[in-house]
């Protein structure tokens, strides 16, 4: 065959391939777009030297990765805007952008992902070599999902590991046997993931969203057929379920939409071919969705950049995902190991700090601050300060204390080599000390976790007596002891039930206090030994794995694993996990002097409705119950003006509330929030009127 015979042979072929049939028409599946369409530059200070990535910033930019070691910015028409990126990136393979404009970019020889802002100014480092559970191995792609969460295709461990926005490891999903080659990664609006493989054959892979993948064992994959796919190099979604895959071999984009079962033929080529000019490609590298939806690709050796828009499924409606927890870690650490956090009931939290070693401890009295994470979102949290102030408690030990315990007037601090515990006033002093100097069954043996029950009475984890002891409140009587080999430390739920495990950690079991044997929970939740445990408020258990410094969430069913977080720095080993009251998760260790602080929370949408029924000396409200896993209750607010502050009223686990007005009623505004499985309440901007004026309502 000529040469001019096998191009138009191919020619004829990329016709029929980008064609559908339709009423007898033939139909284009996708169309060049010539305002957006440009060739690099071949040279210049920000000319790609090696192009192999790209991605379109929220305001339409381009961001083409140099793997010399930068990315270069162009406008729309192709003109050259700037580029970052140098002096730190040394092998740039991939990029990703969130809604504010950040960009996320993969550098497989550092083995992490740096995050720049609008300005190509470096914020901060995700993953890395030797970061123990977030270390990357072989890196070879990365995405942005639903939620903020970063996810990175690791080739080297055959996993997608799951980052937050601001490089907390949430999770990781293997990739099992059948991926031979992974070489791209997509997530869709609700939260699939999507993995591309160069082998031949079967070369698309879809995951659930990893909030459904088990957290423990294997989760096949599906095989999606998108085409006769040759060499698969990359791979997007966009947030309507349409998924298409640059094919390296032929030129060609193949794909469809994955939500409809006719648009899964055999043959799904959109576009394109092996050749020069308008619709070929040499060696196609990179594609990438726009904002309005057109399609980018780009090719290393053409070095151009050609833009398409797709005929099909424009007017699908955006994909949801219903899992609503974020993960976030704040900067900075604070001084210290915080081992402790208890309430003062005026707003304000009293924090346990450790000195370096152990032997001293210093409570500080912290009021909360307003900060804004890296999704936009203000919260409040605590800033421990970094020397003892006037107000500022301290306590020495002669030698490292174990655990500690709070009330409203009681601090209870272990002390396992002295086998006893101390109990101190709200103001540092000294209550007595006990266990050590008893003559009967209340003597203690080296004592490491101790709980306080709600009416005053104590559990200590007494280890080499191998018990729980439970003393009154009074500490005159030992009201119950209970067998565990090695008890090694104790939590208490709202509800007051009892958990406890040994020092190896192997289990949880939960202690029923009239006598019952011990029951293990949670057991195929829970991936290693267990370190430390508590509750929040709602119930929810979070379980401080020994040696990775993970925390898994579980819900107050303890059935479910609502998230982990965790187990950034693989040369730090917590012993201590501490909760505030604000969403707030601190890991200390003891003998560094070292705490670091994660955060977490799930963000429910506003009610659509709001009913409010007027009597004499109520209102009684009601509204559509918000359809979530995650939803706890609902809270009632009010204030004085549509602008706040709202003050919390009441809370309810129901579908509707009746207020009671009193003479004095002084809220003009009030308001009811969904509030979510982690504490965490949605905001409504818009109250109803309350009160014409006090004890007025309208």
């Amino acid at each position: 065959m000529t040469a001019v015979l096998r191009t138009l042979a191919m020619c004829s072929a990329l016709l029929f391939l980008n064609a559908a049939s339709a009423a007898g028409q033939i139909a284009a599946r996708a169309t060049y777009v010539g305002d957006g369409s440009f060739e690099l530059p071949t040279a210049g200070p920000i000319s790609p030297r090696d192009p192999v990535a790209i991605a379109v910033a929220p305001n339409g930019a381009l961001h083409v990765v140099d793997r010399a070691g930068q990315v270069v910015v162009f406008e729309r028409d192709g003109a050259p805007d700037r580029a970052y990126g140098a002096g730190s990136l040394t092998e740039p393979l991939a990029i990703a952008f969130d809604e504010l404009g950040r960009a996320y970019v993969l550098d497989k020889g550092l083995k992490q992902v740096q995050v720049y802002n609008g300005r190509g100014e470096q914020q901060l480092v995700i993953g890395g070599d030797n970061r123990g559970v977030s270390q990357l191995g072989d890196p070879v792609a990365l995405t942005l999902g639903p939620r903020g969460f970063v996810y990175v295709l690791d080739k080297g461990d055959r996993s997608v590991k799951v980052f937050s926005r601001d490089g907390a490891f949430v999770r990781q999903v293997g990739l099992g046997v059948i991926i031979g080659d992974p070489s791209g990664i997509a997530v869709g609006g609700d939260g699939r993931i999507f993995v591309a493989d160069k082998n031949r054959g079967a070369q698309v892979f879809t995951f659930p969203p990893f909030s459904e993948v088990p957290w423990q064992g294997a989760s096949a994959p599906e095989t999606l057929s998108l085409g006769a796919v040759e060499e698969a190099v990359a791979i997007a979604v966009d947030g309507s379920g349409t998924l298409v895959v640059l094919d390296g071999g032929q030129g060609r984009i193949w794909g469809g939409s994955r939500l409809d079962p006719a648009a899964r033929p055999e043959t799904r080529a959109l576009y394109g071919g092996v050749g020069q000019g308008r619709g070929s490609f040499r060696e196609a590298v990179g594609l990438a969705f726009t904002p309005e939806r057109h399609l980018v690709v780009l090719d290393r050796d053409l070095r151009k950049i050609e833009r398409i828009e797709l005929a099909e499924g424009g007017d699908a409606p955006p994909l949801e995902w219903d899992y609503p927890i974020r993960v976030s870690q704040l900067p900075p650490d604070p001084v210290g190991a915080v081992t402790g956090i208890g309430p003062s009931g005026d707003g304000t939290a009293r924090f346990v700090i450790a000195s370096p070693q152990g032997r001293g401890l210093r409570v500080e009295r912290v009021t909360s601050e307003r900060y804004e994470d890296l999704f936009g979102d203000a919260f409040e949290s605590y800033m421990v300060p970094e020397t003892a102030g006037p107000e500022t408690l301290v306590m020495g030990f002669q030698r490292t204390p174990g655990t500690m315990a709070f009330n409203d007037t009681l601090l209870v601090v272990t002390e396992p080599d002295e086998d006893r515990f101390s109990i101190f006033d709200r103001s540092g002093n000294t209550l007595g000390t006990f266990g050590r100097d008893y003559d009967d069954d209340r003597r203690l043996n080296k004592p490491v976790g101790v709980g306080l029950f709600s009416d005053g009475s104590l559990v200590v984890a007494d280890r080499d007596n191998h018990r729980l002891a439970v003393f009154s409140a009074d500490l005159t009587s030992l009201l119950g002891s209970f067998p565990l080999q090695e008890a090694w430390g104790v939590a208490l739920s709202p509800d007051g039930d009892l958990f406890a495990w040994s020092e190896q950690g192997l289990s949880i079991v939960g202690v029923p206090l009239d006598g019952a044997p011990p029951q293990p929970v949670a057991a195929g939740l829970l991936t290693g030994p267990v370190q430390d445990v508590k509750f929040d408020v709602q119930g929810n258990m979070f379980v401080l794995e020994k040696l990775t410094s993970r925390v898994t969430v579980l819900d107050s069913g303890l059935e479910r694993v609502l998230v982990r977080l965790g187990g950034r720095d693989s040369r730090f080993e917590a012993t201590h996990l501490s909760l505030d009251a604000l969403g707030n998760v601190y890991l200390a260790n003891l003998e560094e002097g070292r705490t670091l602080v994660y955060r977490w929370d799930a963000r429910l949408p506003e009610l659509e409705t709001l009913r409010a029924v007027l009597s004499a000396d109520a209102v009684a409200f009601s509204w559509d119950p918000v359809e979530s896993d995650y939803l706890w209750g609902y809270r009632l607010s009010g204030a004085p003006s549509r602008q706040g502050p709202f003050t919390q009223l009441a809370t309810t686990t129901g579908g509707a509330f009746d207020l009671a007005l009193a003479e004095d009623f002084e809220y003009r505004w009030l308001r009811v929030d969904p509030v979510s499985i982690a504490g965490t309440a949605s905001s409504s901007d818009q109250p109803v009127p309350g009160s014409r004026g006090p004890g007025r309502l309208c």
